[in-house]
């Protein structure tokens, strides 16, 4: 996360995520038996894997502010 963090500051992208973000990620990133370790793999495929592929499409563009939420189970961006 923090090369993408690097990237959304050199770009000078603001993206706010909500509650309902986290509250999508903790429930899809918790296993009872390996606990939060699958978390990282879901924050990657849910919030980093889709912010390249709109910032890559043009959705996302430098300077930019959007902001992140869950919806029905899918990350959605909106630009403020």
């Amino acid at each position: 996360m923090e090369n993408k963090e690097k990237f959304l500051d050199v770009n000078e992208v603001v993206i706010v995520l909500d509650e309902s973000v986290a509250e999508h990620l903790s429930k899809a990133g918790f296993d009872a038996v390996d606990g939060a370790r699958p978390l990282r793999r879901v924050m990657t495929t849910v919030v980093e894997d889709n912010l390249s592929e709109l910032f890559l499409r043009g959705v996302i563009k430098k300077g930019g502010k959007y902001a992140g939420s869950a919806e029905k189970s899918q990350f959605v961006i909106k630009e403020q």
